[in-house]
């Protein structure tokens, strides 16, 4: 039975590609990108077009989903060829750094200055950036929730409300001291003059009222369920140099927005067989946090 089964030839139906379909030599190039030629067999070859998708379908994502080898990858490549040759600017996120490698060659030398990579695994040269610098009042709420999705991605099974309470409490004292970095995550859950000094920036009241009342209850509580495992994987980030050497910096010298702004072509190399699998997939959410970020501070900007 197995073997007829094997036998069975699977029967698909090759349809016609649409009318509406954006095809090469038909539409404007800088409003369509190029990325597939169809295969109806029906159609004679100079029948067969090679078409793409319009710029502002992209706008509502693209989710490419294929086995190892079937061409995910170039179909990126294709598109950030085309964004790159017509002047767009764009953001690669590269947790293996092939695509990056393969791209980065294709950038005209009129472009070179709007170049700008990422490579966190520089320790010669570190980048400084901070997630917590300088963030617009009516964006700290926002930016303190995805930090917790970040952090409750990393503890996994782990993560707990406690866990989550005091976290989220920590991002907003710190959203309101000037000059915090992530390394103060660790020093307002564990030095108490550190923590005292930043009480007297914080603007909203609840805020204020945990660390100056009630955290002293929470500790003796739930010091063993909560605070000690966050102090513990916080550590194990910062307590690396070179993951320590970028979010411990008070200034943020990549400032998203600006880069956005400014049509830059910036690519983040997250290669995991240098960064390691848990540092990459750190990183990363970190940097699709602060895009978000400066993505909501964009169309906020474009409304005003």
């Amino acid at each position: 039975m197995a073997n007829d089964d094997k036998k069975k030839i699977r029967r698909f139906k090759l349809a016609p590609p649409p009318l509406e379909l954006p095809i090469y030599g038909k539409v404007d190039p800088r409003e369509c990108s190029f990325f597939g030629r169809t295969n109806y067999e029906a159609a004679l070859e100079e029948k067969k077009f090679i078409f793409g998708i319009k710029r502002v379908d992209r706008r509502r994502h693209i989710y490419t989903i294929g086995k190892s080898g079937v061409g995910k990858s170039k179909m990126l490549e294709l598109l950030i060829r085309q964004d790159i040759a017509y002047g767009y600017g764009l953001c690669v996120i590269d947790p293996h750094g092939d695509l990056i490698e393969s791209v980065i060659d294709f950038v005209p030398k009129e472009r070179i200055d709007d170049v700008v990579l990422i490579d966190p695994a520089d320790i010669d040269y570190p980048i400084s950036f901070n997630p917590l610098f300088n963030v617009d009042e009516d964006l700290k709420h926002q930016l303190t929730q995805d930090l917790i999705e970040v952090m409750k991605k990393q503890f996994g099974a782990n993560w707990g409300p406690r866990v989550e309470h005091v976290f989220r409490f920590t991002c907003l004292a710190l959203l309101d001291y000037p000059n915090a970095t992530m390394r103060g995550m660790i020093s307002m859950l564990t030095d108490r003059a550190y923590r005292q000094h930043v009480v007297e920036y914080i603007k909203d009241e609840m805020v204020r009222k945990f660390w100056a009342i009630e955290f002293s209850d929470w500790s003796e509580k739930f010091d063993a369920e909560a605070i000690i495992p966050l102090v513990n994987k916080l550590t194990q980030f910062l307590s690396n140099p070179m993951v320590r050497n970028i979010f411990g910096q008070k200034e943020n010298k990549i400032n998203l927005e600006e880069l956005m702004n400014s049509n830059k072509i910036i690519f983040i190399n997250l290669a995991k067989g240098k960064l390691g699998e848990e540092n990459s997939s750190f990183f990363g959410s970190i940097f699709l946090t602060k895009i978000k970020q400066a993505g909501m501070a964009r169309a906020k900007m474009l409304e005003e």
